[in-house]
């Protein structure tokens, strides 16, 4: 029951990694959409539990987030967390910047496939979008410098 899952995920004793427990929930959320409204999903997407999202459940939690508009339950509940960064939205938008495992090259490329992910990207409103694809684009030019970097000091030592 929903109120089983929310005792279970805010007990003191939860011991399970983040990542791992977001991609839990999203299962959850996805079989069980009937149970799923502002509040249920801010107490079941907490940060206190939840500091990070698993790269690959980011745009469905972020669906979510914005369907539901559960950020504001959560910010009401955990003090201003979305100013600290630690709102659902932007732990979604963080996980984003494992570009490769979120986007891969089905939203990137030209030969888009109707999948699921691109339906959850395609229902982001523009500016989330830029968002996204700004945090990617950081993350993979610091990937990209790294490997310049790399690649530098191996041509040294030979």
């Amino acid at each position: 029951t929903p109120e089983s899952l929310s005792l279970v995920l805010n007990a003191d004793n939860l011991c399970i990694e983040s990542e791992a427990l977001s991609q839990t929930v999203a299962d959850y959320c996805r079989i069980h959409p009937e149970y799923l409204d502002s509040v249920f999903l801010a107490n079941i997407t907490g940060h206190k539990f939840m500091p990070k999202i698993h790269p690959t459940e980011a745009l469905f939690l972020l669906n979510l987030c914005i369907t539901y508009e559960s950020d504001q339950h959560q910010n009401s509940r955990e003090d201003g967390n979305a100013e600290k960064g630690l709102s659902l939205r932007s732990r979604c938008v963080k996980a984003t910047k494992n570009w490769k495992v979120v986007f891969g090259s089905s939203v990137l490329s030209n030969k888009r496939k109707r999948s699921s992910l691109n339906d959850e990207y395609s229902n982001l409103y523009l500016p989330l979008k830029v968002e996204l694809m700004e945090a990617a684009l950081v993350s993979a030019n610091i990937t990209d410098e790294e490997i310049s970097r790399e690649n530098a000091v191996l041509l040294e030592k030979n």
